[in-house]
């Protein structure tokens, strides 16, 4: 843009406005730059090679550490998770569990499985 500044009080001397002629120059140079940004876009996306991820392999020693928590083998994992208040009610009935098994009137009458 420095460059086109310094040409286009030149014109002035052709009987054309330099401000004009700024304008039109340097949007002409805006669309070349853009044109170029969208080939160079278009051919590096042409371009790319997936690449295929390894699976980790999977040794006796990480089997074990990923089966024992803390090495407390008599610990058995639990079958299913704690259901907070504010996490759907696991009998389907779409209310949070908070205001349908889990409030204290409820409790008593309908056990959660």
């Amino acid at each position: 843009m420095d460059d086109l500044r310094q040409g286009v009080g030149l014109q002035a001397y052709g009987q054309r406005d330099p401000l004009v002629v700024y304008k039109t120059e340097g949007f002409r140079m805006f669309q070349q730059l853009q044109e170029h940004i969208q080939h160079d876009l278009v051919r590096s996306i042409y371009r790319v090679q997936p690449v295929v991820a390894q699976q980790p392999v999977r040794t006796r020693v990480t089997e074990e550490a990923t089966t024992t928590n803390r090495g407390d083998e008599a610990q058995a994992p639990r079958k299913s998770k704690k259901v907070r208040p504010n996490e759907p009610c696991p009998c389907g009935s779409g209310k949070k569990f908070k205001f349908c098994h889990g409030s204290a009137r409820n409790r008593a009458a309908a056990p959660v499985a």
